[in-house]
């Protein structure tokens, strides 16, 4: 018999995959509930599912045998990655921000401007 992956590894390979396990369910075809218990069940239709969603089970898999040194490194660079990628789009997302903002102040004082004028 195979062991189980551990829930919380296997939610968060979906969550860095898919953003969500919303996403996830509307990509399989499956409402939220049926993945959340397919996460905790594991039985081997899911998996399946899985797998033909893309989720790439075997390295979570390959960490239960053995973490070595080697996958270990692998998984810290790509978490580093990962981080980058997210810190990226919150600058982005700041920028964004601050753009908004200023168009906001510049039709603020278009207003106050039209309102004096009447």
């Amino acid at each position: 018999m195979r062991s189980k992956i551990p829930v919380d590894e296997l939610r968060d390979l979906i969550i860095l995959q898919f953003g969500s396990q919303v996403n996830l369910a509307k990509r399989i075809g499956l409402d939220e509930a049926r993945v959340s218990r397919g996460i905790k069940n594991q039985s081997p239709k899911f998996l399946a599912m899985l797998k033909k969603a893309g989720l790439k089970l075997e390295t979570l898999e390959s960490n239960l045998k053995k973490d070595t040194n080697a996958a270990l490194h692998e998984k810290m660079t790509r978490l580093q990655e990962r981080i980058i990628v997210l810190e990226d789009m919150l600058r982005q997302k700041d920028n964004v921000i601050e753009n908004q903002n200023n168009l906001i102040e510049k039709f603020s004082g278009l207003l106050d401007k039209q309102t004096t004028k009447k």
